[in-house]
């Protein structure tokens, strides 16, 4: 769904630090209201928008029923962040005492940040563990009463046996529906360099009477604007924004050195489109071409339609699916044009050598695109929309091309 301008500043100007326009919230309407709510809830952060109301006092501009959603749909979270905060302790104490290594990712980690261990939501347990520990690790959470939701979904012992290309074993639950994913990796590639780093890590962090091992929080940060764009495809909404302000207000958090490891792991582009974000809606103050400056390589519908998807992905609400030759054929159209300026390149401005090389770039760039969907076919890869596949293609174009 794409979103009004009006209606998108609106919603992201809610997370900003700066003074806020109160005049521009109590001039919408009521089918505008609905729609606010409607995609904090899709988010996961209805608390963000009943601190701001509670906070400038307009809430009584908003009709009862609609605070009423707003206000059981955070409560319910909270009780669930509750449930599975106390499942992971548990989980963290039976690893622990069996001396296997194990880092909390994404939520997780970011409620092990917080004073209100429950703040951020979270819908699962995701931890990385060491490939090596998998079976040990497994069969200890197995033996806790933890199962797959198939009992044919994976069999001990196969795991050295499975493709170097997944990145975690099928999910596990508890007797209370909680759900644990173990990761091996974070990236879905053959090496991944940031899990090795997460795992390497020695920063911990207290949580009750127990000691938990962390990775650095600029891994997180990675982790996290993966996930929201190039693994899910823009399916997480406002709440990567509410991580990144989170992150962004730690005290350790370095953003020089995440910018450094993004060039290193290719997320250069995802990192570039979420900080030009946040500096565009003036949600932090960041000097973005401090650190990166590929404004270049983005037109103005690509930031416009990226800024849409984040905020509310209405092929994920709708579970609009396009698979088979409908995949093929979409990148298809997004590869058709070949032109540099596709790019953000203008040929005037470069040298004839450099033209060439641009060329046989964007040549091979089709070919390696069109092999690789061809591929994530057969594994039943799911894109949620036309717009997500054409910034996902061109993420991956641009750190292509850094590289």
């Amino acid at each position: 769904m794409i979103i009004s301008k009006d209606l998108e500043e609106i919603v992201l100007s809610i997370f900003s630090n700066n003074k806020f326009d109160l005049s521009r919230v109590k001039s919408i309407d009521r089918n505008q209201t609905n729609e606010i709510i409607n995609i904090f809830n899709h988010g996961r952060v209805e608390k963000r928008l009943l601190d701001f109301l509670e906070k400038t006092k307009i809430k009584s501009l908003w009709s009862d029923d609609l605070l009423k959603k707003l206000k059981i749909n955070h409560t319910l979270r909270i009780l669930n962040n509750k449930k599975i905060m106390k499942d992971f302790y548990d989980i963290s104490s039976t690893l622990n005492r069996e001396n296997i290594r194990f880092i909390p990712l994404k939520g997780i980690h970011i409620n092990l940040l917080k004073q209100d261990r429950f703040d951020r939501n979270i819908r699962d347990i995701d931890i990385l563990i060491d490939k090596k520990d998998i079976q040990k690790a497994l069969s200890i959470l197995l033996d806790s009463g933890y199962a797959h939701e198939n009992e044919n979904n994976f069999i001990l012992g196969d795991f050295s046996k499975m493709s170097s290309s997944l990145y975690d074993i099928p999910p596990l639950f508890s007797n209370s529906n909680t759900c644990i994913e173990i990761h091996y990796k974070i990236l879905n590639r053959d090496d991944c360099d940031l899990s090795k780093q997460m795992l390497l890590s020695t920063n911990k962090l207290d949580f009750e009477d127990q000691e938990i091992c962390v990775g650095d929080l600029e891994s997180l940060f990675l982790h996290l604007v993966y996930h929201a764009s190039s693994k899910q495809g823009f399916d997480v909404g406002l709440q990567i924004i509410e991580d990144i302000c989170t992150l962004f207000d730690a005290k350790d958090f370095d953003l020089k050195k995440a910018i450094t490891l993004s060039k290193k792991l290719n997320l250069s582009a995802e990192v570039f489109l979420f900080l030009n974000l946040i500096r565009q809606y003036k949600i932090r103050n960041i000097d973005l071409k401090r650190y990166l400056n590929f404004e270049n390589y983005f037109n103005y519908d690509t930031a416009e339609t990226f800024t849409s998807l984040v905020i509310y992905n209405s092929a994920t609400q709708e579970s609009i699916k396009i698979f088979d030759r409908n995949l093929i054929t979409l990148f298809g159209n997004v590869f058709s044009k070949g032109s540099v300026e596709y790019y953000g390149f203008s040929k005037n401005n470069l040298s004839s050598k450099i033209w060439i090389i641009i060329k046989k770039f964007l040549r091979l760039s089709r070919i390696y695109l069109t092999i690789f969907y061809k591929l994530l076919l057969y594994r039943n890869f799911r894109i949620q929309s036309r717009e997500s596949a054409k910034i996902l293609s061109l993420m991956k174009s641009i750190n292509r091309k850094l590289n």
